[in-house]
């Protein structure tokens, strides 16, 4: 079975991506009230 160009894509980012080990959720949080201000939430 030949995997998709999706699956590639996906695949690679699996591969070349990193992430932190810990969220900071005070970024987050300060984030999502700065998206919520600008009406960008639904």
């Amino acid at each position: 079975m030949e995997a998709t160009e999706q699956e590639k894509q996906l695949d690679y980012a699996k591969k070349n991506t990193s992430l932190p080990e810990a969220l900071d959720l005070a970024r987050i949080e300060a984030f999502q009230m700065e998206v919520s201000e600008r009406g960008g939430a639904g």
